[in-house]
C-alpha cells in the first residue's frame, strides 16, 4: 500500500486571503491515496492550516461550527478528509495513511470527526487523538447529521504502535 503524493505549486505564490487558503487546501492538489493491488484504497486531505476565519455568509449555517473549531487547529497539520473502502476498513489503511501525514510534518495532528461515530472516535483515540474540544452540530444540515463536533488533537511527535502493526507495510510508504 502507498500513499501517491498529488501535490502541485501554488501559482500565487501563497499572496491569499486566509478564506480562499482555505478552498485552494481543501482540494485534490492535498490528496494522498493509499493503493494496494493496484486498486484505490483509501484517501487523506491534509494541509498546514495556517489561517481560520470565522464563516461568511457564503457558508451553510449547519457548517458554522466546524469553521469554529478550524480555529483552535490554526498552526497544526490538519487532516480534513480521511475515508477508506467500508470492505478495507481495519486493515491498516487509514493507521497507514495516518503514519503518512505525521511522517511529513512536526506539527502536532488534528481533525474533526462527529460525536455520533463512536467507531471513528474509538479509532483516532488508538491513534493517539484526544479529544480538545466540542461543540453542537449545526442547524439546517443533513438529518443524520446530529450530536457534537469534536476536535481531536495528536501532538507532534506521538506514534503508536498497535497490535496488528502487521497488517501494514509501512516500508513502503515514503516518508
Amino acid at each position: 500500500m502507498v500513499p501517491a503524493n498529488c501535490r502541485r505549486s501554488d501559482p500565487a505564490g501563497g499572496r491569499h486571503s486566509a478564506r480562499g487558503a482555505r478552498r485552494r487546501k481543501f482540494s485534490w492538489r492535498n490528496a494522498q491515496v493509499a493503493w494496494l493491488g493496484g486498486k484505490a484504497v483509501g484517501t487523506v486531505i491534509d494541509y498546514d492550516l495556517d489561517a481560520a476565519e470565522l464563516p461568511g455568509s457564503e457558508v451553510p449555517e449547519y457548517l458554522h461550527p466546524l469553521c469554529a473549531l478550524e480555529l483552535s487547529a490554526v498552526g497544526s497539520r490538519y487532516i480534513n478528509i480521511l475515508a477508506v473502502l467500508p470492505e478495507m476498513r481495519r486493515q491498516g489503511v487509514a493507521r497507514a495513511l495516518i503514519e503518512h501525514v505525521a511522517a511529513r510534518t512536526d506539527r502536532d495532528l488534528t481533525l474533526i470527526v462527529r460525536s455520533g461515530n463512536a467507531p471513528a472516535l474509538a479509532f483516532y483515540e488508538s491513534e493517539g487523538f484526544d479529544q480538545e474540544k466540542a461543540i453542537p452540530v449545526g442547524r439546517g444540515g443533513p438529518c443524520d447529521l446530529t450530536g457534537r463536533w469534536c476536535l481531536m488533537r495528536r501532538p507532534s511527535g506521538s506514534r503508536v504502535i498497535s497490535e496488528n502493526q502487521n497488517t501494514v507495510d509501512r516500508r513502503r510508504i515514503p516518508a
